[in-house]
C-alpha cells in the first residue's frame, strides 16, 4: 500500500468519525448569502449552490492549516482562530472533481 493511499485512508477515517454539517445554499458571487433551501440569490439572481459550512480552527497566514479544535499552527506556531469554512471532498485522481458529499 502506498504512502499516499495510507494518508488518504487516514484522512477518510478522521472525516468518517465526524458527522457532516448540514447542507446550506450559497451564492457563488455573494458568499454572505446563505440559506437553508435551494433558490436564487436575492442580489444577483444566480442559482444558489449547495455547500456544507463547518466551524473550524485555522491559521490566518496558512489557510490550508485547518483543525477541529483550538491549537497552534504547525508552520509558524501562531494561535489558530475560529472561523467558518466550506467542507468539500476532492477526488484524489481527478483534483478538479469536487463535491459536498464524500464518495
Amino acid at each position: 500500500m502506498s504512502r499516499r493511499h495510507l494518508l488518504l485512508s487516514a484522512l477518510a477515517a478522521i472525516g468518517a468519525a465526524r458527522p457532516l454539517p448540514p447542507l446550506s445554499w450559497s451564492c457563488p458571487m455573494h458568499p454572505e448569502v446563505v440559506t437553508d433551501a435551494a433558490g436564487s440569490c436575492p442580489i444577483c439572481r444566480m442559482a444558489l449552490v449547495a455547500v456544507r459550512l463547518d466551524s473550524v480552527w485555522s491559521c490566518q497566514l496558512h489557510p490550508d492549516v485547518t483543525k477541529f479544535a483550538a491549537g497552534r499552527c504547525p508552520i509558524d506556531g501562531r494561535s489558530l482562530v475560529q472561523m467558518i469554512k466550506a467542507v468539500s471532498f476532492t477526488c484524489p485522481v481527478h483534483p478538479k472533481v469536487v463535491d459536498v458529499n464524500p464518495g
